[in-house]
């Protein structure tokens, strides 16, 4: 069997990019090769010393004394430096007690979808992994193909001992004479020193390389979740995972939104095995424990989907932005958005966005009015609902307040839907609901009193928080609107 090639295996630097061909010679030789083009293929480029490209083409034109790069890929930072020693086999230290993820990523179409079983004897697809301690004793193997994006393999491993450890390549076809390219990268856990992310915040595959994500509206991330490569041999969709450092005690609300519309549309069951539409959430605590899934799309206006939850003892959280479908792929923004009393929340100055649901409500007070407006879904979007918001006063015991709709544009007013409670009304609803999210109290269609399109009067209880939900009827809708909050 020759040996498999490998992008790894050859380092070339080209310091003269973007020179024309005709300063790497003189007129002499030029002369020679006037009519003559060329292509040279380098399997990894170096600029500076760092990785930057695998599987380069250099187009040559001695005519014009120039020369382009294409089909190229890009290639993520692995902070964990890697040492061959062989053909198919490296090493690398590790630290004792330490969370590692090895990934063997563009793996050429060919060697991805070749069959046998020399990995563990049994028949597999593609290339195996295989990690051995320093005493040469097997710690870890993935012989079947678990990869995300364009990730072919990867094996999680908890180094128990420091030290340096091995990783084999294994195709699982061995009696037959196969070539093709490679990439490795090894990540270290998330809170590791040298852990390092591209620009698109890959490689965060897996919850133990999650990007970090800060708290509160204006720390909201855009990011992609990339295509497969058809160069590649691949198997499953990209997966994101990103993390935070939460408070003991805190809600807090995950929103992806922005999703463009072939990501949130397209079909499958990577989220919880059941075929739903669009792009999950997960949740997991320190230990990478799930503790909440959203997997079918659940947001209103721009939003795709949202999943809201309470921390017990605090710490990280981890979460995973899962594509439903396995060929699904493209552009969405992400954040991560505390209680309406921390001091990272925050809103826009005009729509009071993001107040999609009470914990994130925008504070209104008594005899004050508000002019907001109930956002367009963009075409451009994965969406499935109406955009609804939510506003939250501080009300006195045992008083009596009323809460007015005036001014609504005329397309909010004749839309038709059962979004407030489930029967078919006109226009918008509005809800009322205690400092414990109980609903208080509704009215769901239309008043229309002279110029107020709709009211509800109710009695307080205790003092305390109480929220405002204002609730398009129909998912077509948008348009602004005015609210008025009064005590009687």
């Amino acid at each position: 069997m020759r040996k498999t090639k490998r992008s790894l295996m050859v380092g070339i630097t080209i310091a003269t990019l973007g020179l024309p061909i005709a300063s790497w010679a003189d007129n002499d030789d030029r002369a020679n090769f006037s009519m003559a083009t060329g292509t040279l293929h380098i399997p990894k480029l170096n600029v500076d010393g760092v990785n930057v490209m695998n599987s380069v083409e250099v187009k040559f034109d001695f005519a014009t004394q120039q020369f382009s790069l294409e089909g190229f890929t890009p290639v993520p930072t692995s902070p964990i430096a890697l040492e061959q020693l062989d053909d198919n086999s490296f090493h690398f230290n590790a630290i004792a007690g330490q969370s590692y993820v090895v990934e063997l990523f563009n793996v050429a179409r060919n060697l991805g979808e070749s069959r046998g079983h020399n990995c563990d004897g049994n028949t597999r697809n593609g290339v195996g992994l295989v990690l051995s301690d320093s005493s040469s004793t097997e710690i870890a193997k993935q012989c079947s193909p678990q990869g995300f994006g364009n990730v072919h393999n990867s094996v999680k491993f908890n180094a128990g001992i420091g030290g340096e450890f091995k990783i084999d390549i294994v195709p699982n076809l061995a009696s037959a004479d196969i070539s093709g390219k490679f990439s490795l990268r090894v990540q270290p856990e998330h809170d590791d020193p040298s852990v390092a992310w591209d620009a698109h915040f890959e490689a965060n595959n897996r919850a133990v390389n999650a990007f970090p994500i800060g708290i509160g509206a204006p720390n909201a991330l855009t990011s992609n979740i990339e295509e497969r490569n058809s160069s590649f041999g691949t198997s499953q969709a990209d997966f994101d995972w990103y993390h935070f450092d939460a408070t003991a005690g805190q809600h807090y609300l995950i929103e992806v939104f922005n999703v463009i519309k072939l990501l949130g549309t397209e079909r499958g069951h990577n989220c919880d095995g059941n075929t739903r539409n669009g792009v999950g959430l997960k949740i997991t605590d320190s230990l990478f424990t799930e503790i909440k899934s959203a997997c079918s799309p659940n947001g209103t206006g721009n939003v795709h989907n949202r999943i809201q939850f309470k921390s017990g003892t605090g710490g990280v959280f981890h979460i995973g932005v899962i594509p439903n479908s396995t060929i699904a792929f493209g552009t969405y923004s992400l954040r991560v958005l505390p209680f309406h009393d921390d001091p990272q929340a925050s809103w826009d100055a005009n729509t009071f966005e993001p107040n999609n649901v009470p914990i994130n409500a925008f504070l209104i007070a008594p005899s004050e009015v508000i002019t907001s407006q109930i956002e367009e879904r963009n075409t451009s979007f994965g969406t499935n609902s109406v955009d609804i918001d939510y506003y939250r006063f501080e009300a006195e015991a045992s008083q009596t307040y009323r809460v007015e709709l005036f001014d609504v544009a005329s397309n909010l007013k004749v839309g038709r839907g059962h979004n407030c409670d489930g029967n078919t009304r006109n226009g918008v609803g509005l809800k009322i609901l205690d400092s414990m999210f109980v609903l208080l109290g509704n009215q769901c269609s239309a008043t229309e009193e002279g110029d107020i399109h709709n009211s509800l009067e109710f009695k307080t209880g205790l003092s305390g928080i109480y929220y405002i939900g204002v609730i398009p009827n129909s998912n077509e809708v948008f348009g602004p609107y005015s609210l008025r909050l009064s005590k009687i």
